[in-house]
């Protein structure tokens, strides 16, 4: 299924042989459609999200609806925020069971309803105690579905037992940048967890399934040899040994490992402690300046800064203040 700016939600079939002229849509258009979620244990029953006017739609047998179908409305008692749709997580074991999260300041941004195909679905907002942060992606717990796991703009959160206004969130950045996080997939085979970020590539992290602790340990993936931003991933429904993972980056391009298992983790070296950095006035204002003191040992200090799209901004092989223009 691919969503439409403005023609809905459209499907292709035999995605490896077909045309481009294949393609066929499934609904009317219910505006900027930025968020589909599939169900697996009801298929081709299909939520579409937008970037704006809070309601969430439903598609039913959208395998052979046509242009004229009128979607239904998931949230006619207007339960949820008005803001941007980027996710809708679907359990896959009951259609029913939905997560919808939106990215926002100042708002709700994570919804669940147990009722999401009656006929006036109520929702509630299960944000709890979580920081005032936009929520990119959620993915449930695979054997736990009171627990979930968050993408937010400061990196993962999980929660212990999903509560409403109650639900108490920690944060999971072990070994994971506080960087923006914009997706989460699930290898189902061995419970591995996989994260999309801005600027840092992949992550994964084993999700514990025995006891109660459900915090993660991330390891670093790739790839490594690009900027800008990781925005999509795709494990490879056709590959059996669930080895090939797809990367879709905003200025980088679309990337692919065959042997995810067999990458090495990598990490950034540690900074010589004679060494110290200073940031001035504050680089959260255009025309700051980063100092390089160094004591050590060493003649040359190379550095180089990228903004949050992958774009070089500032470098140097032996400097000691860094300029940092307006806009950077």
């Amino acid at each position: 299924y691919m969503a439409s700016h403005t023609k809905g939600l459209w499907r292709l079939s035999n995605a490896s042989t077909a045309r481009d002229s294949d393609w066929v849509q499934c609904c009317q258009n219910p505006g900027l459609i930025t968020a589909i979620g599939i169900s697996k244990s009801q298929p081709n029953t299909v939520f579409i999200g937008r970037n704006g006017g809070g309601n969430i739609f439903r598609i039913e047998g959208a395998d052979t609806t046509s242009s004229t179908y009128h979607v239904i409305d998931c949230d006619p008692l207007n339960l949820m925020n008005n803001g941007y749709c980027n996710c809708i997580y679907v359990d896959p074991s009951d259609v029913n069971h939905v997560f919808v999260c939106f990215t926002n300041y100042n708002a709700k941004n994570i919804y669940e309803s147990h009722n999401a195909t009656s006929a006036s679905p109520t929702w509630e907002a299960v944000d709890g105690d979580l920081p005032n942060v936009p929520v990119h992606w959620l993915a449930q717990h695979p054997t736990n579905s009171h627990v979930a796991y968050i993408a937010t703009e400061i990196g993962v959160f999980y929660c212990d037992s999903l509560a409403g206004d109650s639900t108490h969130w920690h944060i999971a950045n072990n070994g994971l940048p506080n960087i923006r996080c914009t997706m989460l997939k699930l290898r189902s085979s061995d419970n591995t967890l996989l994260v999309s970020t801005y600027g840092r590539g992949m992550f994964w992290a084993t999700v514990p399934t025995t006891g109660t602790n459900y915090n993660l340990t991330w390891e670093e993936r790739g790839p490594l040899d690009i900027g800008g931003r990781t925005r999509a991933i795709m494990l490879d429904p056709n590959d059996p040994s669930h080895q090939t993972v797809w990367v879709g980056s905003v200025s980088g391009g679309l990337w692919k490992v065959t042997n995810i298992d067999g990458l090495q983790p990598s990490s950034i070296n540690s900074i010589d402690q004679n060494n110290s950095w200073k940031i001035y006035p504050s680089l959260a204002n255009a025309d700051d300046n980063i100092q390089i003191i160094n004591n050590s040992n060493q003649s040359k200090v190379s550095v180089s800064i990228y903004n949050v799209d992958g774009q070089l901004k500032a470098s140097t092989n032996n400097a000691t203040v860094i300029k940092l223009s307006s806009g950077s």
